[in-house]
């Protein structure tokens, strides 16, 4: 057996476990992992969609498990200039994925099957999440 090094911090492992929140578009499974990273299994419902909303200073990778999404989505401009800077679509099946950057607009839809998604984000408390559409009257 190899001798140890004095250990300054000692790594290790654990078990975590996630939170369920219920949305008005399906449900969605919040974890943590160490410290800095989040994940979220988000479960949208056929023909439901979140709502239009940007981060303020987090990024995320979206991962379509099953189904297939239509993301709506800008770039930091279109918030300043939609005209310039117009909302684009595009459609996304199991398996791939899409990045956006904190202070880009996004909005996932479902189509007529649902869809699971996978969310990683980076885990920023100080970012915040500004709604600026919502099917379901939240502010």
């Amino acid at each position: 057996m190899p001798l140890m090094k004095s250990i300054k911090h000692m790594k290790s492992c654990w078990m975590s476990s996630s939170t369920v929140h219920n949305k008005p578009w399906g449900v969605e499974h919040i974890w943590s992992a160490l410290g800095t990273l989040q994940g979220k299994m988000l479960f949208v419902r056929s023909d439901q969609r979140t709502s239009l909303k940007y981060n303020t200073l987090k990024d995320e990778c979206l991962y379509v498990l099953n189904g297939t999404i239509e993301v709506e989505f800008g770039c930091e401009g279109t918030l300043v200039d939609p005209v310039q800077y117009p909302f684009q679509k595009i459609v996304i099946s199991s398996g791939e994925c899409f990045n956006v950057q904190s202070g880009c607009p996004y909005r996932i839809s479902a189509h007529a099957t649902g869809a699971e998604v996978i969310e990683i984000s980076e885990r920023k408390f100080n970012s915040k999440t500004i709604r600026l559409e919502d099917d379901y009257g939240r502010e």
